[in-house]
C-alpha cells in the first residue's frame, strides 16, 4: 500500500509540473484550425466498457448543442468501435452520435509532451463537457487550461483523492451535482438531464437510465467477420461460446485454472459447440493453461474491436468477468454470465438485459467488505485476485452456464 501511494504521489507531480508548465505558457495553447461556429468536445477517457453505457446517452448531446459541431474526445483504444457505431445505425437505429473523434491517451499524461499536446488539443473548443461521474486528476488540469466554457460533474472519489477532487471542482465554469443513483446508467441518464437544465432547452428531454441496445444488420456482421474468417480459418456459423477471462484489474479476474475448469465441463456436456477465447494485445502474451483442441480457438489479440463486438453478437453465450465484453454481450443481446467480485458490487453490474428472452446472468460471492472500489484490505501476492472473486466456485458458474445452454 505504501509502494501504491508513492507510485500515485510520484505521478501527480508529474501531472502538476506539466499543468503548471503549461499554464504560464498559456499563450501557446490556441484554437489552431477552430472552424466557424461553435465546437463543443464530450470528453470520455475512460475505458472500453464506460464507453459501451455511455453510447445510449450520446444522442442526446447532439439534442442539446443542435447547432455546434460534437467532437467526441475518446480514449484511443476504442477509437475503431467509436466510429464504427458512428457510422452505422446501430445504437438505438440512429447513426452520427458526433461529428469528429480525437483521441487521447490517459496512461500517457503523465509526460510532459503527450500532456502539453492534449491540452492544446482540448484548447480548440469553445465548450468542454466532461461526460463522467469519475473524473481523474490529470484529466481536470487538462480542462482547467481550455479557454472555453468547461462543465463537468462534482463526481466520487472512485478516480482522485478527495482533497484533490473538491480543489479541481473550482477549476470548471459549470459543476453538476454528483447523481444520487448508484447504477452508472442511471449516473449517466442524471448527468445528461440536468446537462439540459444548464443548457436551457426549449423542451424538457426525457433521459431513461436504460441500457444499451445495438442493432446489427445481419449483412453488417457478415461484412466485419469476413476478413478475420478467412484470416483465422474459422467457422462463423459454427455455434459458438465466447469466454473473455481478462479485464483491466488483475483484481477482478477469475482465476484461468477456474476458467479451464469452466470450459472442460461445457464441452464434456455440449461437445458441438466451439469455444472462443477473446482478449486484447497485452492479453495474448499471458499463459493460458487451456487444452489445445479443434473445439478451442484462441483469438487473444487476433481480433479488432470491432470484430470482437460481433463475434460475441454471434455467440450463443458470453461468459467473462467485470469487464467490456458482459457489457457488450448484453448490449448485443447475448446470454451474458458474469463473474462479478464485490469492488464496485452494483454500480456497474447487475443491470437487466434490454432484450426480451436474453439473460444477464451474475455470480458473486458476497463478503462484508463488498463496494471497497477494489481498494481490497487483504493482503494479496502479486497479479492475484481479490478473495471475493477468486472464492466464487466453478459449480455455481457452470450451473449458470448449464441453464443458458
Amino acid at each position: 500500500m505504501i509502494l501504491k501511494a508513492l507510485k500515485a504521489l510520484a505521478r501527480d507531480c508529474r501531472i502538476g509540473l506539466s499543468y503548471t508548465y503549461c499554464r504560464l505558457c498559456r499563450s501557446g495553447l490556441k484554437k489552431d484550425g477552430l472552424q466557424s461556429g461553435s465546437s463543443v468536445a464530450i470528453v470520455r477517457p475512460d475505458l472500453i466498457g464506460d464507453f459501451v453505457l455511455a453510447t445510449p446517452f450520446l444522442h442526446h448531446v447532439r439534442s442539446l448543442y443542435p447547432r455546434s459541431r460534437i467532437t467526441l474526445v475518446g480514449n484511443e483504444s476504442w477509437r475503431e468501435l467509436a466510429l464504427w457505431l458512428n457510422d452505422n445505425p446501430i445504437v438505438s437505429g440512429k447513426a452520427g452520435m458526433f461529428d469528429e473523434f480525437d483521441g487521447i491517451r490517459p496512461a500517457l499524461l503523465t509526460r510532459f509532451r503527450e500532456f502539453s499536446r492534449t491540452a492544446r488539443q482540448l484548447a480548440a473548443f469553445d465548450t468542454i463537457v466532461y461526460f463522467t461521474c469519475s473524473r481523474t486528476n490529470s484529466v481536470d488540469k487538462l480542462v482547467a487550461l481550455a479557454g472555453g466554457e468547461t462543465i463537468g460533474c462534482a463526481g466520487n472519489n472512485a478516480n482522485i483523492a478527495r482533497l484533490q477532487n473538491r480543489r479541481n471542482q473550482r477549476r470548471y465554469d459549470i459543476l453538476i451535482p454528483n447523481p444520487e443513483s448508484i447504477l452508472e446508467l442511471a449516473r449517466n441518464a442524471d448527468f445528461i438531464a440536468s446537462l439540459a437544465e444548464v443548457v436551457g432547452t426549449s423542451a424538457p428531454i426525457a433521459v431513461e437510465p436504460s441500457p444499451p441496445r445495438w442493432t446489427i444488420p445481419a449483412d453488417l456482421m457478415e461484412e466485419s467477420l469476413s476478413d478475420l474468417a478467412v484470416r483465422e480459418q474459422i467457422d462463423l456459423h459454427a455455434p459458438v461460446v465466447a469466454v473473455s477471462p481478462f479485464s483491466s484489474v488483475v483484481l477482478k479476474d477469475w482465476p484461468l485454472t477456474s476458467y479451464a475448469s469452466l470450459i472442460a465441463r461445457i464441452h464434456e456436456t455440449h461437445p458441438e459447440l466451439q469455444v472462443v477465447v477473446l482478449g486484447g494485445q497485452d492479453d495474448a502474451a499471458r499463459p493460458m493453461p487451456f487444452p489445445h483442441a479443434d473445439w478451442l480457438v484462441d483469438l487473444r489479440g487476433r481480433t479488432s474491436l470491432v470484430e470482437l463486438v460481433n463475434l460475441i453478437a454471434r455467440a450463443w453465450l458470453s461468459v467473462s468477468g467485470d469487464t467490456a465484453a458482459a457489457h457488450i454481450a448484453s448490449a448485443v443481446g447475448t446470454h451474458n454470465v458474469t463473474v462479478l467480485g464485490g469492488g464496485q458490487y452494483g454500480r456497474f453490474f447487475p443491470y437487466p438485459s434490454p432484450f426480451d428472452g436474453v439473460e444477464n446472468v451474475t455470480v458473486a460471492h458476497e463478503m462484508r467488505c463488498y463496494q471497497c472500489n477494489w481498494f481490497c484490505k487483504f493482503r494479496l501476492w502479486r497479479d492475484a485476485p481479490a478473495p471475493c472473486v477468486s472464492r466464487i466456485p466453478v459449480d455455481a458458474v457452470h450451473e449458470q452456464v448449464a441453464g443458458l445452454l
